[in-house]
């Protein structure tokens, strides 16, 4: 009971007040400990209520409700000028990391990464620890401005300053960043490093981008060898693995391989679709020895009959 002088917030004589509930419940001898444990109960009560009112003549609003209307500023606004704004007016304000990870989404899909920065400096200020989470949508914001930079630099803090585990959604986001560029080293590194030695499950988008990554690369077979393994794990490959390695042939020019690959997924019971079609139409257009307008017309037309004028 000592506990209670040392307590200096709610949360923490709620968990305290939580455990002692429930060793008298379990306790033989709860009649004898009856009293001891309501009058502690009360302080804790009585506590809690002075820390509220102290929170809402601070700031109107308190907890829950203050990080939801913060969220809902944020949700509002229409440009990173105006979110810029809006973090500068709640600069005394507490925000807990739900409102920090809305806030760098929100200048991602804005394009700033100024302001991502601006956010993670402010939680590096005011000693907000990063979360998984959180990390996920700010890797997703590098993503979307290929700053590969950046995205190297902070999974090293989040791994060896921050002292968190990547999870299948971090290697995704990760990963996506390497497709345009078709890094395949530094894609089979982290892999390596944050798949295999995290003994981590791959899911059917992360082979996705693994097969993208590869054949942007030009390394057709070795897209074809991670098809074959997300087999192997047991998770059937749908249209997007498909067009994917589609694409990774036609794109380097392997339209035999190509071709043997679209009747192999017939074989399987599985059509081409809209973007399917798209990608061999493509093909047939570009400037190469390939050079087929007539085909690409015949294609065309396939691609209505089978999925309308609307796709």
């Amino acid at each position: 009971f000592d506990c209670f002088d040392d307590c200096m917030t709610a949360t923490k004589l709620k968990t305290l007040c939580s455990f002692l509930q429930r060793r008298w419940q379990q306790s033989s001898t709860r009649k004898a400990q009856t009293p001891l444990v309501r009058n502690k109960m009360k302080d804790y009560q009585a506590q809690k209520c002075v820390l509220r009112d102290v929170d809402k003549t601070k700031n109107g609003l308190v907890g829950n409700d203050m990080y939801a209307a913060q969220r809902r500023g944020i949700s509002k606004c229409e440009s990173a000028n105006e979110l810029r704004q809006l973090l500068l007016q709640h600069e005394d304000e507490n925000m807990d990391i739900s409102v920090y990870t809305l806030a760098i989404q929100k200048a991602g899909t804005f394009k700033n990464i100024g302001l991502c920065l601006f956010v993670m400096e402010r939680m590096h200020r005011k000693r907000i620890p990063p979360t998984v989470e959180l990390c996920n949508v700010l890797f997703h914001a590098f993503k979307l401005n290929d700053r590969m930079d950046l995205t190297e630099k902070y999974l090293h803090e989040m791994v060896h300053v921050w002292m968190l585990q990547p999870n299948i959604i971090t290697v995704t986001a990760i990963l996506s960043s390497y497709a345009k560029r078709g890094d395949s080293i530094k894609a089979q590194t982290i892999w390596t490093e944050h798949v295999e030695q995290n003994n981590l499950t791959p899911d059917a988008l992360l082979y996705t981008v693994m097969i993208k990554i590869f054949g942007q690369s030009g390394d057709t077979h070795a897209a074809y060898g991670w098809y074959q393994k997300m087999i192997a794990q047991g998770i059937s490959p749908n249209i997007r693995h498909q067009n994917a390695l589609l694409k990774a042939y036609v794109d380097n020019n392997e339209i035999e391989k190509a071709l043997s690959f679209k009747h192999e997924m017939e074989k399987a019971g599985t059509t081409l679709n809209s973007i399917g079609y798209i990608i061999f139409i493509a093909f047939y257009l570009k400037d190469s020895p390939w050079f087929n307008p007539k085909q690409s017309l015949e294609l065309l037309q396939e691609c209505l009959r089978k999925h309308g004028v609307r796709n």
